[in-house]
């Protein structure tokens, strides 16, 4: 009821499509000379493969057997070869950010943006954001954003498996961005992080848990990680 409460009376996202499908669809009996757009793939690297060669553990400890998801064992406990994940790095016009998960939408069409997605426990059709139809409307930026910001980014471990990789992997153009999207709360440890890349701190946002922003062009990555699997890229 809530989500179709949002689809008739909210502003914010109702559906969920991955970049590629929605950065591709155009008119195709639209002339030549139309108004240019930023919405693209800036980026793209491919994972490679690696072994593991141990099994996962908790604290220098083995996991116990007890460790399950939905009945069947949730980490592999013996050496198994794996792939890291596909690297992307999107630009999206007019796009929008809520909440520190980064979920990132374009308002217009309201459409959440598969790649932003991560949560522990919920698929991504059951998204309190999909159904919210009280949800106000972003705060507009002018300007170009970057966001570092991941599901747990605001803790150490998040924030350099996460949130310093995916500015890595944007490169020398951090530091031309107007805002660069962060995980708050402020901290003098993430400054410090942050100052060491060559950001300077009037740029940075600390994003929480209501924050909600749009901006001229949002620039975004894939997941560059797997799920509590360290890869040799990082």
């Amino acid at each position: 009821m809530r989500r179709f409460l949002s689809q008739l009376f909210g502003i914010g996202p109702t559906r969920v499509e991955s970049f590629s499908s929605f950065a591709l669809k155009t008119n195709p009996l639209a002339p030549v000379h139309q108004p240019e757009k930023r919405t693209f793939c800036l980026k793209k690297e491919l994972g490679e493969m690696f072994s593991i060669e141990q099994p996962a553990k908790w604290l220098g400890h083995p996991l116990s057997p007890s460790s399950s998801f939905h009945k069947n064992p949730r980490y592999i406990s013996e050496h198994f070869l794996a792939a890291e994940p596909d690297r992307y790095l999107y630009s999206l016009d007019q796009g929008a950010i809520f909440g520190d998960h980064g979920l990132v939408y374009h308002p217009e069409s309201r459409t959440l943006i598969k790649e932003s997605v991560k949560d522990w426990f919920l698929s991504m059709n059951k998204l309190p954001i999909l159904r919210a139809p009280r949800l106000s409307s972003p705060e507009k930026l002018p300007g170009i954003a970057f966001s570092a910001v991941t599901l747990g980014g605001g803790g150490y471990y998040h924030f350099l498996l996460e949130s310093l990789p995916r500015a890595i992997f944007f490169g020398k153009h951090l530091s031309t961005v107007d805002y660069l999207l962060v995980n708050g709360p402020c901290t003098d440890w993430k400054l410090r992080w942050w100052k060491h890349l060559g950001v300077k701190p009037d740029t940075i946002r600390w994003i929480s848990g209501s924050s909600h922003f749009s901006f001229d062009q949002l620039i975004f990555t894939s997941h560059l990680v797997t799920d509590c699997q360290p890869n040799p890229w990082l």
